[in-house]
Order: structure tokens, then sequence, then C-alpha cells
């Protein structure tokens, strides 16, 4: 973590670390220097820190020495009117002064709204003067006292700062650094080089008090009086010029601390507020220099700033009425807290001002409880204008599981500005992380809409599915996942035809079907070709499935041909050598239709249940039925008769069409045992009980009709369990509907 500056300091960032300070925001700047807000990490604290250049030459060395030893002195000032000073020092060429950040702004921004009544500019001027009497008490002269180096607080506290330019008189002559003060305030001594002392303060206490009783600096700032005063005698002009209600006798004190020369002005600026009492006949302001100053965040106005903030407040607004450092301060407040105890939208309100400021995002986010809530103010940072905003909240949405399994459509115009920054020129990873989150929380469609969505949204897709890219890809899918016929309509009037293709292919991918506004050829060479890529992207593990299911038939058939053939020695070479054979072929016809079976069932792009069931019945146990058919015929050289041996292959074909919605695997692979178990038993005792001849309804299998029961059920089961089994495992690859 860096602890030095950038050698210009103008190259200062946010984000930026300074020795155990993480820099906020540039707050001021002017001269030699720049003033940054920063949060002191080990006890989160805001400060300000005012930075200073210096050249690196031997007599800079020696300001340096005297920069330590009176940073030492200023360290140690305690007076309720002066901001303290916490740190201080010299790294790399630039000096630095450490102070506490004061949020309600300055006593220039005070007076630029017009002057102040008399009152209230009396009680500041003697918390300013009570400042001057504490600094030149101890020696110290400011040298650049103005409106502008008066801090208030939201509690009208008043704080004199910057000591860029202070001096002590009982040490070296050096100033802190170099420089003349602020024209308009300065006393004519200040810019001829001559002797500063005291009254130096004092002449540019003169200035601001004229400014503080008319709201204006002496000929608004056109001529500096200071500057006059070297080559003429004139004074500084008469305030009731800007205000006729001031007493007559006020010009004359003004003029009294604005003198030319020192030694005609007050002694100090406890005489200075003497006269401004007798001038207005008022009584003098207390003021309790024993006060401590309340540092926290609430004592400098927390409470207060996230008031008048709120009321500015915009929640579909990406903008926040508050600054950086303002809101760090504030978040010092509330954390605590987490939001609790202010008004009812607090937590929404530091979220949202997190969000802007990428600053303790993670905390605000958690507080904010419900999840609409939180994709609501998100929505207002998805932008074009502001990819590192959008990235930022896209980042937060996608982690946010509460949110991506919301029930609900998206908060208006977050869509339609998702697709426009992803329509820009982005990078490809934004746009995957607007596809991510778009299908996550768009809910697909069972039917072609025909107005969904609206024109706007359908434009965009359409244009996105013409990129041949990744994004054109999903563009493609999400198109489907919508149902938005709109969004085909104008895909094949915008794209060219191999791409369009590749485009309608993921719709088709995505929906399952294509809307009746393409012609029945092209939907049905799509579809085709649809199939055609899904069988040759899952061939290895279509034929795995197969190969278990061929394996379970090969095993039970050959067990039940084995245990049925008709020969007296069980270890005869023929017996066996049937047994394989006629398992062989049995396990690739009927397990064709077992695999058919389970194949529709588990990928048929129909949404209702009972469809897909029937449908990989009838079809199944068709093809059941005819490897059945076959095998008499080929093996057994009779074609059979009635209607057992086909009702037994098409309830085990809606068996395993029915165990395919069963979990867990071994409670299915129980299912299909017991079907199959049922199917030959069922056509065995029908073929037995309603066959007027002994071939009139042929069963699935044949037993000895001499046998006793539990052989056959015991053979019957021989058959079932391998069947069962192994014609369960296996999965399907995943075919989108």
């Amino acid at each position: 973590m860096p602890e030095s500056l950038p050698l210009n300091l103008r190259d200062i960032r946010p984000g930026m670390h300074f020795l155990k300070y993480e820099l906020l925001e540039q707050i001021g700047a002017g001269g030699q220097g720049v003033v940054w807000s920063a949060q002191e990490r080990e006890i989160s604290r805001i400060v300000a820190i005012k930075f200073l250049e210096t050249a690196d030459n031997q007599v800079q060395a020696v300001s340096d020495k005297v920069f330590e030893q009176q940073g030492e002195l200023f360290s140690r000032l305690e007076h309720p009117n002066i901001l303290p000073l916490y740190d201080f020092g010299s790294l790399q060429g630039v000096r630095y002064l450490v102070s506490l950040y004061i949020p309600g702004g300055s006593l220039q921004d005070k007076v630029a709204t017009g002057r102040l009544p008399v009152e209230l500019a009396l009680e500041f001027a003697a918390h300013i003067a009570s400042a001057l009497d504490y600094l030149h008490g101890h020696d110290i002269i400011h040298r650049d006292l103005k409106p502008g180096n008066v801090l208030m607080d939201y509690s009208r506290n008043i704080y004199v700062f910057d000591f860029g330019l202070a001096r002590v008189l009982s040490g070296s002559t050096m100033a802190m650094h170099t420089g003349h003060g602020t024209l308009p305030y300065s006393p004519p001594e200040q810019s001829n080089h001559s002797e500063i002392t005291i009254q130096s303060d004092l002449y540019s206490f003169g200035v601001m008090l004229y400014q503080l009783f008319t709201g204006h600096i002496p000929w608004d700032g056109e001529i500096a009086l200071g500057i006059q005063q070297l080559h003429s005698s004139d004074e500084i002009p008469d305030p009731r010029e800007y205000n006729a209600e001031l007493p007559p006798a006020l010009v004359q004190a003004l003029r009294r601390i604005t003198a030319a020369k020192p030694a005609a002005r007050p002694r100090s600026a406890s005489e200075v507020m003497q006269m401004l009492y007798d001038v207005f006949n008022y009584p003098p302001v207390a003021v309790d220099i024993s006060r401590k100053n309340d540092v926290s965040p609430l004592g400098l106005g927390a409470n207060e700033i996230i008031q008048r903030a709120m009321q500015d407040w915009e929640i579909s607004s990406p903008v926040v009425p508050l600054t950086l450092t303002k809101f760090a301060l504030v978040d010092e407040a509330q954390k605590p807290s987490g939001g609790a105890g202010g008004p009812g939208n607090m937590s929404s309100f530091m979220l949202h001002c997190a969000l802007v400021y990428g600053y303790d995002i993670d905390f605000w986010w958690k507080k904010v409880e419900t999840p609409q809530e939180r994709l609501r103010i998100a929505a207002a940072f998805i932008r074009r204008d502001n990819l590192v905003l959008t990235s930022r909240t896209l980042g937060l949405l996608l982690h946010d599981n509460a949110v991506l399994r919301l029930k609900a459509d998206l908060p208006d115009g977050l869509m339609n500005s998702l697709l426009e920054v992803a329509g820009g020129k982005v990078s490809q990873d934004l746009k995957q992380a607007i596809f991510d989150f778009l299908e996550s929380m768009i809910h697909p469609q069972a039917h072609w809409q025909t107005t969904f969505p609206d024109i706007q949204q359908a434009q965009a897709l359409a244009s996105l599915a013409c990129e041949e890219t990744v994004t054109g890809d999903r563009a493609a899918r999400l198109i489907g996942r919508m149902h938005s016929t709109e969004a085909v309509t104008l895909l094949l009037t915008s794209v060219k035809d191999d791409r369009r293709d590749l485009a309608l292919l993921g719709v088709l991918e995505a929906a399952g079907s294509l809307p009746s506004v393409l012609p029945r050829g092209t939907r049905l060479t799509l579809s085709l070709e649809r199939l055609a890529n899904w069988l040759a992207s899952n061939l290895a593990a279509l034929l795995g499935v197969y190969g278990l299911v061929a394996l379970g038939v090969f095993l039970g058939f050959g067990a039940q041909v084995y245990l049925t053939y008709r020969l007296p020695n069980y270890m005869d070479v023929t017996r066996i050598s049937i047994a394989v054979e006629r398992g062989l072929f049995m396990g690739f016809v009927f397990g064709s239709g077992i695999f058919i079976t389970r194949l529709l069932s588990e990928t048929l792009p129909f949404s209702k249940t009972l469809l897909r069931m029937a449908v990989s019945t009838l079809v199944g146990g068709a093809v059941l039925t005819a490897g059945l058919l076959l095998y008499d015929l080929l093996f057994l050289n009779s074609l059979p008769g009635g209607v057992l041996f086909a009702a037994g292959c098409f309830f085990i074909s809606a068996g395993y069409a029915v165990s395919q919605w069963v979990r867990p695997v071994a409670v299915k692979m129980i299912v299909s045992v017991m079907v199959i178990f049922l199917a030959l038993a069922g056509s065995w005792f029908g073929h037995i009980a309603v066959a007027g001849t002994p071939t009139g309804m042929t069963p699935i299998f044949f037993y000895d009709y001499a046998w006793p029961i539990s052989q056959i059920l015991g053979t019957m089961l021989a058959a079932s369990l391998p069947m069962g089994i192994f014609g369960s495992l296996g999965k399907f690859p995943h075919r989108q509907a």
C-alpha cells in the first residue's frame, strides 16, 4: 500500500493511500497546495489534509525544520474556535497538515448569500476575535485571515483554520510557506514585506467585518485596500453605501481597524470587539473558551446533513445531493445503528449514495432488507453513460440470490436500459453479465406473444441477435425465452441469411417452437436441424444411456430364455448360446423401445407432464410391440395373437414414462422392476385365464404349463430385475424447452 503521493499534486486520485489515510476527494485548492478529504482508517475518522509542494534545496531544508517546530506548536493549540491540527510532516518534497473535517462550509459560503443580521455578524466576530487573541497570545500570526479560512459546522460553531502562512513571532522569521495572503484582506505591510505584527491580522479582521455587515468586500474586490494604501491615503469605504441601516460610527471604527499604519490600529481583537459593541450598543457576546468541541460525526452535524440531503433525494435518479466527503461522515454516524432510528427509507438512501461513490456498498446492500427494494434502487444505476456504475451494480445483483429468485416484473425502464448498454461499445464481459442477469430474472413465457416485449425491447433484442458473437447467440435465446413474435419478425428483416438461421435456431432452442409468422417449411427445416444438432452434440451421452438399457434387456431377456429353454442340462452350450443370441437381439430392439420411451419423456419440449407421458408411452410402446413381434417371427416362427403381448408392452412403456418423474434413482429402479414384473405376470396369467386355446392370447413370454407358480414368478423376477435396474440408469442431456 503506497504511502507517498505523485510528484505532481494534480495527479492525486481518489482511493490513493497516504500514510494511514485513504483519500476521498479534493475539497479545495489554491496557491501551492491542495486540500483533500480522507478517512483515517485506524479510527474511522474523516479528516482534511492540506498538501503543500516545496522546493528541494538547501534553504528549504532549513525551512522544513522550522515547519516541524511550528507544526508541533500548532498541534498543541486548544481553543473551541481553532480547527485542531491532528498530524503534520514532510514526505518526498510534499508537506502535509491534517485537521478535522468540518462539513458545514465556510463563512465565505454564508456571506455569499447576502449580508448577515447584525446580531449574527457580532456573534461570529466574537468567536473569531477570541481565536485571534488566543493565537496572538501564543505569538502566532495567521497572515491569511478571511471568510474562506473560517469554517462553520451545522451548530454554527466557528473554526479558524489554514495556517499555511502563519508565523511564530518568537521563533524564526520564516513562514510555513511563502506568500502574501489574499490581497483584498492583506494589510499594506504584508504586500511590501515590512514587519508583520498582530495588527496585521486585525487589519484582515477589519476587512472581514466590513464584509459581514455589508455582504461585500470593499470595492467588490476590484481594488485591494492594502495595495492602495501603499501610495495613497485611501480608507475603507463607508459600509452604509450597502446598508443604510448601519450606525454612522461604524465607518470610523472600521477605518481605525484598517488604518494604513499598524500603530494606529487597535491592540487586540478583543479591543476591536469592544469598539463594535460600543458602536452597536450591543452587550458583549459570551465566548466559552473552556468548551470542548464534539468532533463525532453526530456532533459535526451528520443528522443535519442527512435531513437536508434526503429532502432533495430522488430514488429514480443516479444523482445524490451529497459530496463523497459528507457521505463518508454520514456513513460513520449511521453504521453503528445500521440506519435504524432515522427516516423509514434511511437505509435505502445510504445504499443509493454508497452505489454512487463505491463506498461501503456491501454494508448498506445488506441493510436494505427486501430484495425488491434493492432491485428498485439498483435500477437507477444501469446507464449507458456510466459504465462504471453499471458494472458495479450488475455485480451486486448477480451475487444476490434473493433478487435473482424474485417472481416479479423488472422495474420500469430497467430492461430497456440493460439492452441499451449491451448494444453499445462495451466489453464482452459486461454484455455477458447483462444477459446473465436477464436470463435469471425474466421468466419464460408459455406461448408466443404478439405484444411482448414492447417495440423498443424487441428492436434492441433483434439488433443484438444479429451479432455473430456469444452476445448475439444469447440475445436470440432470450427472444425465444420471452416468446417475442415482434422480435422474430424484426430478426427476419434485419440480418443476413446465414446469421438469420443461426439466430432462429437459438430462438428455437430456447422456446421449443417458432412463431407462425415463419413459413411452415422454414419451421420444419429448423426443427429438424435443431434435433440433428442436439443428437450430434450429445451422441456419446445418448449412446451411454442406450448401452445401459440394452445391457439390462440383454441380461433380463437372456435370463428368461436360459431359464425357460427346454434342455435338461443347465450348462448346455446350446442353452447358453441361444440365451446370449436372443438376449443380444432383444437388447437391441426391445431396448430401443425402452430407450425411446425415456428419451421422449425426459426431453420432449412439452410443458404439460401428462402430454409428455402420453406421447412417450405411445411411441415407446409401439416400438416395444414391434420388437417383440419381430422376435416371435424370427425366432419362434409364429405370429403372436390377441392383445395381451401388446398391452404388456404399452404397460412397460407407461411404467418407464412414469418412473422418470420419480426421485431418487433407487425408487425409480423399484418402480421399473415392478412394472415389468406386473406386465410379464399379467400377460401370462391373462393368457392362461382368457385364452380359448393355449395359443389364442400370446403373452410377452411363455413358461412351462407344468411349472409351479413359484417357479414362474421367480423366473419373471429374474427377467425383470436387470431390465428394471439397468433400464433406469443413465441421464439424458438437458434439452431446453
